[in-house]
Order: C-alpha cells, then structure tokens, then sequence
C-alpha cells in the first residue's frame, strides 16, 4: 500500500546518499586520478491496485564513475609517447651538448689541425710549425678519446634508468594485480555494484605502467583487467603479474635488453617496444651507438688519409 510517509522517508535517503556522494567528490577534487561520482536513482516498485498502480518513491539504485574507457585508452596511448620522447629529449640533449661542446668538439680539433697542417706545408722546414701540428694532432685525440669516454658513461646512465624503469614497471603490475583481486571481492560482496574508488586508482596505475612501457588492456566481465605488452607478452593476468626483466645486450652493450617471464622463460622483447620510457632507452641507446660508431669513423677516416699522404 501506497504510503506518503514512507515515499518522504525513501526521497530523504536517496538525496542524501547523492549529498554525500557530493561531498565525497569535493573531498577528492585533488585526488590524482579521482573520477568524478554520481548517484543514479531509480524508481521503486509501484502498488498495483484495482484503482490504478501508485508509485513508492525513489531508491539510490548504484553510483558511477563519470568515466570513460575511450578516454582511458587514449590516455594511455598518449602517456606512454610521452614518456618515450620524454627520455629521447632527455638523451639527445646531452649528446648535443657534448658534441657541441667547445672542450670536446671533435669539429674545432678537426679546424685546428688542419689549419697547422696548412701552415706546415706553407713552410715545411719551420720548427714552430712542425710543433703546431703535432699539439693540434694531440688535442684531436685527446678530443675523440675524452668524448668516447663521455660516450661510456652516458651509456652507463642509460643502463641504470633501463634498471630503474624496469623494477618500476613490475611494482606498477604487481599493484594492478592486488586491485584486481580487490576490484572482483568488493564486487561480489555488493552484488555486482561497482567500486569506483578500487577502479580510478586501478586506472591510474595504468596510466603510470603506460609511461613506462606501451602496453594494452583487455576488461574481463569479472572486473579485473588484463595488461599486456604491445608484443602480445600479459604482464597482468587477474591476479597475477608478470615481471620485466633487464637481460644482458649480446652486443656486448651496457644497456640492458627487456625481457618478460613466462611459463617457457625469458622471452626478449626489446624489437616489440615502441613506447614508454623503456622504449626510449632503448631508441636512445641504438642513436648513441651510431654516433659513437660516427665519430670512429671520423678518427680513423682521418688517422689513415694522414698516415697514406704523410
């Protein structure tokens, strides 16, 4: 039977539940990640009588997530290029500001050089130009051997940031792993309601994972989501996380190769990388190895060409 008293009573709780929801969203405006919540309210179930069938009133039905999984997607597309040409800046930055460097320019020795050569063979029994081209032969190598060295220990870095964004990718997979299992009980135990709060800090987890490396998600109806590396390689399956790995470069490079666990071992998947910070160590790390090859080249171009016209 219709009764006002009990249709006041259910309008009472419903918008205060959505007021409270109201407040939750002020009290996490600078929450990072934090999705703004609404209370979806739904009519309760009519009294059917021979003069008609009279409402109930309203009842919160469940509260979402102004979310959207478009979104979502384009946002770990977008975090993880960020973080790939984030670390290429990063890199050819240094290396332009040590080839740009006025103590280590292998181009200012290379004038140099040939200048004092110039000047020797304008007077070829003069002692002081003979001794020009020596100092200027000296400090060309002195150049080419300090920016090797420079070489080596930007390499070093790079190995030590592959290391880093390693172990912070697998801390990122293993936190996704734990929410998932959190996500599907908190699910089971409302009746399939979801809990928002679990799933924005889920998102953003993923967000961060996208820096770190570019990678793909795949929702199950269970709640958990499913990551996995661009290569195909899951990293989270449910509750379970797989971990990245640095493995020796066979090359013989100081930069790691990446690799993932899996039921048959290490699989390497540094050629399937094309996003995130990992992927840009590993783009940087090819771009450092033809500059240093280029600039071998260069020395021993120029040892030789001396050496056959000496």
């Amino acid at each position: 039977m219709t009764d006002l008293f009990s249709i006041g009573s259910s309008a009472l709780l419903s918008y205060r539940r959505a007021l409270d929801t109201v407040g939750h969203n002020v009290a996490n405006v600078d929450t990072p990640g934090y999705s703004r919540q609404r209370v979806e309210l739904s009519t309760r179930t009519p009294t059917p009588s021979g003069q008609g069938v009279y409402g109930n009133g309203v009842y919160a039905n469940t509260v979402v997530r102004n979310a959207s999984d478009l979104v979502q997607q384009r946002l770990i597309g977008d975090a993880s290029q960020v973080g790939y040409f984030s670390m290429q800046t990063q890199v050819a930055n240094r290396l332009d500001g040590l080839l740009s460097d006025e103590t280590l320019s292998v181009g200012s020795g290379l004038d140099q050089f040939f200048t004092a050569a110039e000047d020797l063979a304008a007077d070829p029994s003069s002692t002081a130009a003979r001794q020009s081209l020596l100092a200027a032969g000296q400090d060309l190598t002195r150049r080419v051997g300090s920016l090797a060295y420079q070489f080596d220990a930007l390499e070093r870095d790079l190995g030590l940031e592959m290391n880093t964004a390693v172990a912070t990718a697998n801390d990122l997979s293993t936190e996704i792993a734990t929410l998932n299992e959190q996500i599907t009980l908190a699910m089971g135990r409302s009746g399939g309601q979801p809990p928002n709060d679990l799933l924005d800090t889920r998102d953003e987890l993923v967000r961060n994972l996208a820096t770190q490396l570019d990678i793909r998600t795949v929702a199950a109806d269970s709640g958990e989501l499913n990551v996995f590396a661009q290569s195909g390689q899951a990293l989270v399956l449910g509750a379970n996380a797989y971990a990245l790995t640095a493995v020796d470069d066979p090359m013989g490079s100081l930069v790691p190769q990446l690799g993932v666990e899996t039921q048959g071992g290490i699989v390497n998947i540094s050629r399937q990388v094309g996003g995130g910070e990992i992927g840009g160590i590993l783009a940087t790390a090819d771009l450092l190895d033809e500059t240093r090859g280029q600039v071998a080249q260069l020395a021993l171009g120029v040892s030789e060409q001396f050496n056959a016209v000496h």
